[in-house]
């Protein structure tokens, strides 16, 4: 028995987790010019973008780096949540005119 390519290993993924062909995966990511659809940071790796799979709907919504695949799964795809997080890192944001010395609270006396 011969041991599979990393292509055919990767068409497997592709058809068994996805139902969708290399061909398909490269059209995608033609689509999103080579770049993840959320940062828009490009992958230099073949098939280096994750796909991302809503599986309530069972539908592919787009290719993510890592980093961008990570953050969704780590809210466990609630937007809602992600908006709390934006809105906390807005609220934490350091700008030039705040001290880099002393910590900003946000706890109201």
């Amino acid at each position: 028995m011969r041991k599979k390519s990393d292509k055919d290993i990767q068409k497997d993924i592709f058809r068994n987790l996805f139902g969708i062909t290399i061909e398909q995966y490269e059209q995608i990511l033609k689509l999103q010019n080579r770049k993840c659809a959320i940062c828009k940071k490009c992958s230099n790796k073949n098939y280096g973008l994750i796909v991302d799979y809503n599986y309530k709907e069972n539908k592919i919504r787009g290719l993510l780096c890592e980093c961008c695949y990570g953050i969704i799964c780590q809210i466990d795809d609630d937007p809602k949540l992600l908006e709390k997080a934006a809105l906390y890192l807005r609220e934490h944001l350091c700008t030039k005119q705040r001290s880099s010395s002393a910590p900003v609270s946000t706890v109201s006396r």
